[in-house]
């Protein structure tokens, strides 16, 4: 992402918010909290922050309250994060917070923004999971992260328990 002309490749812009995403200690969602408010004031800062130098140069990233709007199906599709460069859309980030009560409507609502967010809309897309379970199991969370690659989407998860503070990032 460095080289003279500013061109920010989607991948190059994924492959960093990736490695860096994982080593920031993300606190936990308080219960009363919605993804609309921890998107903007817990993630989006911390992602913008990661791209301070490529958003001199041009990155926009915008959240969940200018976010840019997709057609698919004639509907309208809004991703909770966007990251774009020079009015070309690179990744939607979708932000899903799984709680114990719904969450199968939840994830699979998620599942299919971001799959519709890469087949129209954006280059890439990223499904940023924070679940409140621990117990999740692993086999299963690598099926998903394979079927969702299929579809040019990437599985960003994290889980947390009560008694913890921070986020746990699960590979």
């Amino acid at each position: 992402m460095d080289n003279q002309k500013n061109d920010f490749n989607s991948y190059k812009v994924l492959k960093k918010l990736i490695s860096t995403i994982q080593k920031i200690e993300l606190i936990k969602p308080e219960n009363v909290v919605k993804e609309i408010a921890y998107t903007k004031y817990t993630l989006l800062p911390h992602i913008k922050e990661i791209f301070t130098e490529e958003i001199k140069k041009g990155l926009i990233i915008r959240g969940p309250i200018n976010p840019l709007k997709g057609k698919f199906f004639d509907g309208d599709y809004l991703s909770d994060i966007s990251i774009s460069f020079k009015r070309k859309p690179l990744i939607g980030i979708e932000v899903k917070l799984l709680k114990s009560e719904g969450r199968h409507q939840s994830l699979s609502t998620a599942i299919g923004q971001t799959v519709i967010y890469s087949l129209k809309q954006y280059e890439r897309a990223i499904l940023l999971i924070i679940d409140e379970k621990l117990n999740i199991d692993k086999d299963e969370l690598t099926m998903l992260r394979k079927s969702l690659y299929k579809n040019n989407v990437t599985l960003i998860y994290f889980n947390f328990s009560k008694n913890d503070n921070q986020l746990r990032f699960m590979d």
